[in-house]
Formats: C-alpha cells, structure tokens, sequence
C-alpha cells in the first residue's frame, strides 16, 4: 500500500506543477507611436492589430496623431497587420423629420482599413505610421 501512496503523490504534484505552470497567461506587448497623414498628424481616427497569433486590439488616436495601446491590452508578440480607419459623423434629417447618423471614411480607399504587415517584439514597441507611404 505504501508505494500505491506514493504514487498518487507523486501524480498529484506533477499535475499542480502543469496546471501552476498554465497560469501564465498571454504574454502581451505594448505599443505606441504616432500616425502621419500628408506630412502632419492624423487628426483622430482609429487603429486596428490582428496579430497572427492570439487577440487582437486597438485604440483610438488622438487629435495629435498619437496612439498608445499599454501591455495589459495589448497584442501578442509577432506578426500582425494594422490597419487605421477615420470617418466623419453628421446628423441629418429625414423628410420624415427623424434624424439619422452618417458616416464617411476620409481616409484615400488605399488607406483606409487596409492592413499593412509588421512585427512586433517582446517588451514595448515604437512604430511611427506614415500613411503616405501605406
């Protein structure tokens, strides 16, 4: 009966120490930088990461063409695509007089939620997008 002790023992820290080592979770990466346009800031859009391997993200950008996506929510290391999209909003009236919500794109259709290719490293990421060059 001892080594049939033993034995369960054994198999039950072997299954902590595999079930301790899932635990983990995704390792993320951070990633920040600014978006150009015509030689000047992106005023405003939004970024998008699909990253080949585990979820995606994305954030806003801010009236001064940067962005910041932090570690916590950020994408797996990799390769991935970015794509940036912006859209003007306006209200209108129907002839029914309901109101309603319109949005444009105001990026070039070549831009606009087209992905681009990139790699992202372990730790923080400094990517500068040049839309002219996209």
């Amino acid at each position: 009966m001892k080594i049939g002790k033993n034995i369960i023992v054994l198999s039950a820290i072997a299954i902590l120490i595999v079930v301790g080592g899932c635990r983990k979770g995704i390792e993320r990466v951070s990633i920040d930088g600014t978006v150009t346009f015509e030689g000047k800031p992106l005023d405003g859009g939004y970024l998008t990461i699909r990253p080949v391997a585990g979820p995606g993200t994305g954030t806003a950008i801010k009236s001064d063409g940067t962005y910041k996506i932090s570690k916590e929510s950020g994408p797996m290391a990799g390769e991935c695509e970015i794509s940036i999209e912006r859209f003007k909003t306006q209200s209108i009236t129907g002839s029914d007089g309901r109101e309603s919500t319109v949005s444009e794109p105001t990026l070039p259709e070549k831009i606009q939620g087209k992905p681009k290719n990139f790699t992202l490293k372990n730790g923080n990421n400094k990517i500068d997008l040049d839309l002219d060059t996209w």
